[in-house]
């Protein structure tokens, strides 16, 4: 096994929604990878710990892995998708968007607005940064306790100051496969939930997670990075 060392102010109640739900998707996603691929994360008990690493021991996978999501926000907002990730590498689809990242640069695509933005991995703060800077927030910035509830563990992750992307959250894992099966965070005043389906490994090249830009010849790029 490896280890990984590594304001809103709304015109409407609509809007403000609206701007939270566009950024709540990707931070969960990578809250996610962030347990699955690191093992320096504080944890407050041992079984909390045993059982990540439990998870850590069947989701690594030296070619990778792939897995579905979908993604609820009560009745305002629903987005289904996949996601394939390898080391701090990561490619995640969906109807309306794109995301790859190659642990050096990051491209979001709008299907919609044809335009991609490139940014820094780790250096936006609105939900948008690359797993390496969500292993940074999770090292630094949550503390973990579990509970058995069903057929789960539940890992309660608080955050331990003000700078964490999410006050708190929590990793459902499945008791038998080990597996897991849902996340919910919570930012600001709203919860998310992803439901989490279809774990399977792969081998899969390190090129498909840069940007291919002659599939997309005619997107608008707008470089983000500082």
């Amino acid at each position: 096994m490896r280890s990984v060392t590594q304001s809103i102010h709304p015109i409407s109640l609509y809007r403000r929604l609206q701007t939270t739900t566009r950024h709540l998707l990707p931070l969960t996603l990578l809250l996610l990878l962030g347990l699955l691929t690191t093992t320096t994360a504080a944890a407050s008990t041992p079984d909390a710990r045993s059982v990540i690493h439990q998870t850590l021991q069947i989701m690594q996978h030296d070619g990778g892995a792939k897995f579905n999501y979908s993604f609820h926000l009560g009745k305002l907002f629903n987005r289904h998708g996949t996601m394939i990730y390898k080391g701090n590498k990561s490619l995640s689809w969906n109807k309306k968007s794109m995301v790859w990242a190659n642990g050096e640069t990051a491209w979001f695509l709008d299907r919609r607005k044809r335009v991609v933005k490139v940014m820094n991995p780790g250096t936006d703060r609105r939900g948008l940064k690359g797993i390496d800077g969500q292993l940074a927030s999770l090292t630094r910035d949550y503390s973990m306790t579990l509970t058995i509830e069903g057929d789960s563990y539940k890992i309660h992750l608080r955050a331990c100051n003000k700078s964490a992307d999410a006050s708190q959250a929590y990793l459902y894992i499945n008791r038998q496969t080990y597996y897991p099966t849902q996340i919910k965070v919570k930012i600001k005043f709203l919860w998310g939930k992803i439901l989490l389906s279809n774990f399977e490994t792969g081998n899969y090249s390190d090129a498909m997670f840069t940007f291919p830009h002659k599939r997309f010849p005619n997107v608008k790029i707008v470089d983000k990075r500082k």
